[in-house]
């Protein structure tokens, strides 16, 4: 009886077959000889079971689902004689993009070309537009900020901005950036807001309306809110640093609101910028020590705390709007803490309150031109990196923010009771490397005893042999010594350019948790093996001139490397990622983030030909 049910099970599936002993099943897939599976009641993931053999007839072995050769992982122990695959769902030699380790070296996904000719065996898939329209053009400040699976984004340039934030798959803008204050300096349960921001008249002894404007931006993006860092001329010849936020349902309305008077903000009025200038220069502030005027290179990074409690730090350099971009004479680097408080009279509203009454705290000195780096470690603190003074880069530890006085009414210019605390900072050290300039941060997995640190970052500004470099640091906290550099946790600095170019923009980087080591998968150059523990790792890109086509002498494209987090080198010597490829165009310095699948995402500003901000998927979606 079994002898019949059995042929009549093979001839359903579509196979022949003599049994008992005669001749086995003729197959073409495993899924024909499921059957004797069933009906010797062995179980689908079984390590030993029937499958279709290399010479296509059903035979006991142990599980290779895919065919090629290399047995399953979990059982390799029935057969040590033959190779181990590292993925069973694909048959191994041939790199998909999926997530998953497919050619067995232990490496996933590698030469992922995004744009272009496609010299890897991965699907090309070329950025989108992201937000366009408008007047876009590669010179000007750009600025970006991340969270979740939203970026938002802004030019600057001559003064005016605009701003885009994309969430998902939703995009929205353009839109003018403008200032928003408070109507009345008395009424605090006021709501509305007109345009504008409050100054200083040293003529008058008094606040009045002023013209504040977008010449340099940085961007700090929550949940809940958009922090926003800029350098204005409006007033002041030399720049002067105005802070602000407004809530990311407000996107579509991108009002920077400075509340004032006093009572509301301590920062409403602009942030330390001089000496007290003359009547004819509406700077305001407390002196600095070193005497220098003016504000460049803002830098934002913010800190998710729900909405009413988000935080930020900002960071520029103390001195003139007109600093040169490649280097400069020595001046402080200075931070601000940034905290969103709101009340409710009737309506909800909200604006920053600043760290230690609006004075900024000096950190260090530099003499580059390039943005400092600011990471957040959340619920933690900040770490600002940026070229020390001959030489070498300087990092602080920066406790986050104090939370502020809860808001109370009474005379707005009473601020008794609200004083907002200073900053506490640990000074880090100084690690070796060249004139640096446009350093990124980005913190990493927490360990035992700390978390990693990434940091990438470009020599040699504006001589025509440019390199980017990056490396990998251990910061180390205890609740006795604080947080410290732990070297022996530490890898060496490695160059990602594969040696001098003419031109290398500002780097992105960013941190992802997997998706680089297989783990378990002994890699071919005998370097770490992948566990779950360090299967990460790092991005870099930036936009490169290295390649340009025989357009305009102004090209570039936009490249990235990989860095493992197992050792701190790169991943693959020989694999350069290629974002974007040359093309009549100018791109502009990218930005890296992640999505909530951890995929990372990218994007960049491009100009001339169909203008605005492009991006898509830089790492493949798991299978």
């Amino acid at each position: 009886m079994r002898r019949s049910l059995l042929l009549g099970a093979l001839a359903l599936a579509g196979c022949s077959a003599v049994v008992d002993g005669l001749e086995p099943p003729a197959c073409n897939s495993n899924a024909q000889c499921a059957i004797l599976n069933e009906l010797e009641g062995i179980a689908a993931d079984a390590c030993e079971l029937y499958q279709c053999s290399e010479s296509a007839v059903c035979e006991l072995g142990v599980r290779d689902a895919d065919r090629d050769g290399r047995v399953a992982p979990e059982c390799a122990s029935f057969a040590p004689e033959l190779p181990v695959d590292c993925n069973d769902a694909v048959a191994s030699g041939t790199e998909v993009c999926n997530g998953r380790d497919d050619d067995c070296d232990g490496v996933i996904d590698e030469r992922f070309v995004v744009d272009g000719a496609a010299t890897s065996p991965l699907p090309a898939e070329p950025p989108v537009a992201l937000v366009t329209g408008g007047a876009f053009s590669g010179s000007g400040s750009v600025a970006y900020g991340a969270a979740g699976n939203a970026l938002a984004m802004a030019h600057a340039k001559n003064g005016s901005a605009r701003f885009g934030l994309v969430s998902g798959a939703m995009a929205v803008g353009p839109f003018d950036m403008s200032f928003a204050r408070a109507a009345s300096l008395t009424d605090v349960t006021s709501t509305s807001l007109v345009p504008g921001c409050h100054v200083w008249d040293p003529a008058s002894g008094s606040f009045v309306e002023g013209d504040c404007r977008f010449h340099e931006v940085a961007l700090g993006l929550t949940g809940e809110s958009v922090f926003a860092a800029t350098v204005s001329r409006g007033g002041c010849t030399h720049g002067q640093v105005r802070v602000g936020y407004f809530p990311r349902s407000s996107a579509a309305n991108p009002e920077v609101i400075q509340r004032g008077p006093l009572r509301r903000s301590n920062a409403f009025a602009g942030i330390d910028v001089g000496l007290m200038p003359p009547s004819n220069v509406r700077c305001t502030g407390a002196s600095r020590t070193s005497g220098a005027w003016g504000a460049a290179r803002p830098a934002l990074a913010a800190m998710d705390l729900s909405g009413a409690g988000d935080q930020a730090l900002a960071a520029w350099i103390a001195d003139g709007f007109d600093r040169p971009r490649c280097g400069g004479e020595e001046a402080e680097v200075e931070v601000l803490g940034l905290h969103v408080q709101e009340a409710t009279f009737g309506s909800r509203y909200g604006w920053v309150t600043a760290s230690n009454e609006g004075l900024p705290r000096a950190v260090g000195l530099t003499t580059q031109g390039g943005r400092p780096g600011v990471g957040v470690w959340e619920n933690t603190g900040y770490v600002v990196a940026f070229g020390a003074t001959g030489g070498g880069i300087q990092l602080v530890f920066v406790d986050m923010m104090e939370a502020p006085a809860p808001f109370s009414p009474g005379d707005p210019d009473d601020r008794t009771g609200l004083e907002t605390a200073a900053l506490r900072v640990t000074d880090l050290g100084t690690i070796g490397s060249g004139a640096a300039d446009d350093v990124v941060v980005a913190l990493g997995s927490i360990r035992s005893g700390g978390i990693d640190l990434g940091l990438a970052w470009r020599e040699g500004c504006g001589g025509g042999d440019e390199r980017i470099r990056f490396r990998q640091l251990f910061l180390a906290r205890d609740s006795a010594a604080g947080v410290a550099i732990d070297e022996a946790r530490s890898f060496p600095a490695i160059e990602l350019t594969g040696g001098p170019t003419p031109e290398a923009g500002a780097p992105a980087l960013v941190y992802t948790y997997g998706g680089m080591l297989e783990p378990g998968v002994a890699r071919a150059d005998g370097r770490p093996t992948g566990t779950e523990l360090n299967d990460g790792g790092w991005i870099v890109a930036w936009a490169d001139a290295s390649e340009p086509d025989p357009g305009p002498a102004d090209d570039t494209r936009i490249v990235a490397r990989r860095v493992s987090e197992a050792d701190g080198a790169l991943l693959s010597p020989d694999e350069v990622l290629v974002l974007s490829t040359p093309g009549d165009v100018r791109r502009g310095s990218p930005v890296l983030y992640r999505d909530a699948e951890d995929r990372v995402l990218y994007a960049f500003l491009r100009s001339g030909a169909e203008s605005g901000f492009r991006g898509g998927a830089l790492t493949c979606v798991p299978e």
